[in-house]
Formats: C-alpha cells, structure tokens, sequence
C-alpha cells in the first residue's frame, strides 16, 4: 500500500520487533520486542490495548492459541501465559539459550520450540510437559520450525543447507 493509505503504524516498543503473531479471532495482534515486552494491538485501530509481558530480556518468538500464548526469549526463558490475565501457565525454561524459532501442530496439541544451540523441544499443551529434546540441526542455531500437515513429524532449518525432519514425539534422552 503507498504510504498513507489503510497504513496503521502500531509504536510504543522501545526497541526492535522481533516478531508478530495474531489471535486466532484476528480481531488483537501480539508483538515482541527486544524490549523485553510483549504488547496487544487491536488490529481495527491499530492502538496498543495494553502491555501483556514484560520479560526483562528481549522476546524473540510467539505462539498463539485461543487461550494461551507461548515465547521464546534471549535468556532461553520459554513461558506460557494465559492470553487474557498475563498469568504464568508454564515455564518451560531449559538451560539453553537464545530461543529462535516456534511451532504448534496443527491440531494444537503441542508446540515445538527450537534454540540458538541447535536443539528442539516438544512440549504437550494438554499437560505442558516436555515431550521431546532432540539436537535437531546438524549444527549451529534452530532458526525455523514447522509442523507438518499431519502433525507427525517437525521439520528444523538453520545455518546448515539442509532442513531436518524429525518425529514430531521423539522421546527424551
């Protein structure tokens, strides 16, 4: 669009956004921020409707659900809040850090969180226990996630020149 023209500009990150991810109504849009914050926009006016997080190190990923919303940050933090209330649901924190990439499965049921040390961890959203960790790049940092249609398996890029498919429920070491 020119400039202008059904142009929304959402401001109020006190540094870069690292990432956008929408509700699953479309109606409010989610934004991280190396800030270390995590703000809702209503997506009609483009107005910031309030500050849902603030992590205190810069938030790299969202996954968002209809009740939850999941992130990844620089110091490894991996929560899950509820959407509304900012509540903590799950931490689901390793000792690897930064995290870079994020993924549901389609059907919902778990999500997938990759880290700058190469490594992707499953986790069930019914329980939000760990189902998985697995060194899923051959080297370097796990920059890309997604599921496939089925939900079966995880597909994992990076610096290498080669994506990695995986079970999507590999079991733990």
């Amino acid at each position: 669009l020119p400039a202008g023209e059904n142009v929304a500009m959402m401001t109020g990150h006190g540094a870069v956004v690292n990432d956008v991810a929408f509700a699953p109504s479309g109606t409010a849009l989610y934004s991280a921020s190396a800030d270390g914050t995590i703000r809702v926009w209503d997506v009609t006016t483009g107005q910031e409707q309030r500050q849902l997080v603030h992590h205190g190190f810069g938030v790299n990923k969202l996954a968002v659900a209809p009740t939850w919303l999941a992130y990844g940050a620089v110091d490894g933090g991996t929560r899950v809040i509820d959407r509304e209330s900012g509540d903590e649901i799950a931490d689901l924190t390793l000792d690897r850090r930064p995290i870079l990439a994020m993924a549901q499965r389609p059907d919902g049921g778990e999500l997938a969180v990759g880290d700058g040390e190469g490594y992707v961890m499953t986790v069930s959203t019914e329980t939000w226990s760990i189902t998985g960790d697995y060194k899923a790049a051959g080297k370097g940092p796990v920059w890309a996630l997604a599921y496939t249609g089925d939900g079966e398996s995880v597909v994992a890029g990076g610096i290498d020149d080669a994506a990695y498919i995986w079970p999507a429920h590999n079991e733990l070491d």
